[in-house]
């Protein structure tokens, strides 16, 4: 579970061209807003408690693919590409994860 919270903590998500209008610019601050929820949560997770981390990858699923939506929205280029790309993966090992752990 901690490897895809990781792998979501290096994305950089925008960058000053990135934000191509007002409203992308807020809403990039609130996708900055999500992924920072998420890596909040992180320290939240234990070893022991497959209910509670579950209910933890969930919200954090969520988060994250809000957050994707807002990229695919608001990045162009190289940014979006890589930023959209690494959330897309780390969604897919959340789904993988909540599908063997989390019914």
């Amino acid at each position: 579970m901690r490897r895809a919270l990781t792998a979501l903590f290096l994305l950089a998500l925008a960058s000053p061209a990135a934000a191509q209008s007002g409203t992308c610019a807020r809403d990039l601050a609130d996708a900055d807003a999500l992924v920072a929820a998420v890596q909040a949560r992180e320290k939240d997770f234990s070893e022991n408690d497959d209910a509670k981390n579950c209910r933890l990858l969930r919200q954090n699923r969520a988060d994250m693919v809000a957050a994707t939506a807002i990229m695919r929205r608001c990045l162009t280029g190289h940014d979006r590409s890589e930023n959209v790309g690494q959330m897309e993966d780390s969604l897919g090992y959340i789904d993988a994860v909540l599908a063997a752990k989390c019914r």
